[in-house]
């Protein structure tokens, strides 16, 4: 099979683009349609003189959908996590997890993407899109050295990061060389690692038979770009034939999509074509394609980044992360299907029931008081009625008013209205588990603490699989984090992990085997019920310590507490604990030891059943407790495992 040339190339192109934003247009109505219900702006069904009031479902399921899953989906919650596959892969899983995090929550502001990837996949098809690449940002500076030794110059022309540009002997009036000058241009990276980026669905594009990004053979990221832009991208060396496509298209980016459109005129905006003149500032509709194709004619599919402005390729080259770079957030899975169902949709049929409901309880509370009046013309003063002065109207002669003026009757609202309205908030509940104990009110099991957590933890099960699928979805952009950074990494990165501690990444840190671990816990509750579990671990530590000595030690204890202060949300743990469980495990065993000894000789051996005041304290007669979360050590009441065994309390030794 022959080489493809340029036109068979863009003929392919043209092929998998046109079925791809046809699948694209199908969905762009359906996430225009959740876009407005969004809104609540109108339901395009209203009446002059009537109601308009619109129900709001669509927007309370969103918005108390995503705080729970940005409480999940937390740099607090140690996501992500890298566990070593064998004993020699410990330092580099560690080194990686560091790394990776830092760079997407700090690095990148991680927070903002994921929030806006998690509310696409709950709007929209076909879910929140998230673009990942590697970007290195460098600019030239131009430095004069005077002066300079052979040996120095012979630095300068071996140094990576240097471009020497000429050489001078400098001489003396004599003739005799006093050194050498050098000009020369210093590469200033300003920014090399991953980038991310949030991708409005109208730009992505992919293969209608797909049904997962891998198996794609044709992706595409559509996007408006200025001419400046494709300029700038063609002088830096990124793109080629740029001044041709600027030329032969000479402006476009006219093919608005409906959904976006809708966006824009839900403020009463509209999207208009450029106002401006200036030629660097037109728009033109730029593909970057991901695409598998038969370049060379072997018979087998090569992987190729193609980029193209009308029939012009800017760019084509092997796609080094041999998959297209996105990643896909779903919140429902449809199985064996591309799209995932945005919850929305499960409470679209809700808004309308209850914006109908909502609609006929206000119309009739308007009409109840301000009701329209039947008259008999020939029994009234028509001018007294129809005057617009307030004052009295007159009857005819022998004319009763209750006879010439009565109110039209009024149908009362039908309790059946109330029961309907319940039973849709209801249903709204069960489809997508918002319901009133994640919000916090009007719940009665909520009368005590542990009944609030035990109806949050039934009400969050819809929530947290929602957050389990997503987390899938995630996976695979960490796991992208991965290849990346060991196949473009070049230099040590310094991170900061606390006020006083620096870890020093070097590329070779990061050669091993791992495996990723996501984090899926229901944020806060699940937060508070680790803060409850490691306090009663602590206590049971602390009451068998007379028993097994050295049970409860420095290392275990430190632990623990890192778990309980991580937990509150506190970052950087360590500056919370006290001296004795920041040395070595070693030193702040015999220095706990010391310290127990010297209270156990103070107390003489007096106990008293009202617990100890150490971890694992030494009393003397008398009958402890276990301390949970009671910090004077009086617990549940729970008999001791000895007589003389003190309880666990809140104070450490220090």
């Amino acid at each position: 099979m022959p080489r493809l040339t340029h036109d068979d190339i863009i003929s392919r192109l043209r092929e998998d683009i046109r079925a791809s934003e046809n699948v694209r247009d199908i969905e762009s109505e359906q996430n225009a349609k959740s876009y407005e219900y969004y809104r609540a702006k109108t339901m395009h069904n209203e009446v002059a003189g009537r109601s308009k009031i619109v129900s709001s479902d669509v927007f309370e399921t969103v918005e108390w959908i995503l705080p729970a899953l940005m409480d999940i989906f937390s740099s607090e919650n140690g996501i992500p996590e890298f566990e070593p596959v064998g004993p020699e892969d410990v330092d580099a899983a560690e080194a990686m997890t560091e790394l990776v995090r830092y760079q997407f929550w700090r690095q990148n502001d991680g927070e903002s993407i994921l929030r806006g990837g998690i509310k696409d996949s709950i709007m929209y098809r076909p879910g929140g899109i998230i673009k990942y690449g590697w970007e290195k940002v460098a600019s030239k500076a131009s430095h004069g050295y005077r002066g300079l030794a052979p040996e120095e110059v012979d630095y300068l022309i071996g140094s990576e990061d240097i471009n020497v540009i000429g050489i001078k002997e400098e001489t003396d009036s004599e003739g005799n060389i006093l050194g050498f000058s050098v000009d020369a241009e210093r590469e200033v990276v300003e920014f090399d690692g991953p980038r991310f980026y949030l991708i409005p669905q109208n730009e992505f594009l992919r293969h209608p038979n797909a049904k997962t990004i891998d198996d794609s053979p044709f992706v595409s990221h559509k996007k408006k770009v200025t001419a400046d832009h494709l300029r700038r991208m063609g002088k830096s060396g990124f793109y080629k034939n740029y001044e041709k496509a600027i030329a032969d298209y000479g402006g476009g980016g006219t093919d608005y999509d409906y959904a976006e459109e809708v966006r824009v005129q839900a403020d009463d905006l509209s999207k208009e074509e450029e106002p401006s003149n200036d030629p660097a500032r037109k728009m033109y509709d730029l593909y970057e394609s991901y695409i598998q194709i038969d370049e060379d004619g072997d018979g087998i599919l090569e992987n190729r980044i193609i980029v193209t402005v009308g029939d012009v390729i800017l760019r084509d080259v092997e796609n080094p992360y041999q998959r297209p770079p996105f990643v896909l957030l779903k919140a429902i899975e449809d199985t064996h299907k591309f799209a995932n169902i945005p919850p929305t949709e499960l409470v679209e049929d809700i808004q309308r029931l209850r914006t109908f409901l909502l609609r006929q309880m206000v119309n009739n509370m308007q009409e109840a008081g301000d009701a329209r009046k039947v008259f008999d013309p020939t029994r009234i003063n028509m001018a007294d009625l129809m005057s617009t002065v307030k004052g009295p109207i007159r009857t005819k002669a022998g004319v009763r008013p209750a006879d010439a003026i009565m109110e039209f009757p009024i149908q009362p609202l039908n309790p059946v209205h109330f029961t309907v309205l319940e039973y849709a908030t209801q249903l709204a509940e069960q489809r997508t588990g918002v319901t009133k104990a994640n919000k916090g009110v009007g719940d009665q099991y909520q009368q005590t603490a542990t009944g609030q957590l035990a109806a949050i933890n039934q009400a969050s099960q819809r929530v947290r699989q929602v957050a389990k699928i997503i987390g899938s979805g995630m996976s695979h952009l960490f796991r992208a984090m991965v290849l990346m950074n060991k196949k473009f990494l070049t230099k040590a990165v310094a991170i900061r992990l606390n006020e006083k501690k620096f870890l020093q990444i070097s590329p070779d840190d990061l050669e091993g085997n791992m495996d990723l671990l996501l984090n899926v816990v229901l944020g806060s509750q699940s937060r508070q019920q680790t803060i409850i579990n490691m306090q009663q671990l602590l206590a049971v530590l602390g009451q068998l310590s007379p028993l097994v000595p050295g049970v409860l030690d420095a290392g275990n204890t430190k632990s623990i507490i890192t778990e309980i202060v991580k937990a509150m949300g506190y970052k950087n743990q360590d500056r919370f604990l006290p001296a004795i469980f920041q040395q070595g495990t070693d030193v702040g065993n015999q220095a706990l030891q010391q310290k127990q000894l010297q209270q156990a000789m103070m107390e003489g051996g007096a106990g008293g059943g009202t617990g100890g005041e150490t971890i694992g304290s030494i009393a003397g007669g008398g009958q402890g407790a276990i301390a949970t979360v009671n910090p004077a050590g009086a617990g549940g009441g729970s008999p001791a495992w000895e007589p003389g065994a003190g309880g666990m309390v809140g104070g450490l030794p220090s």
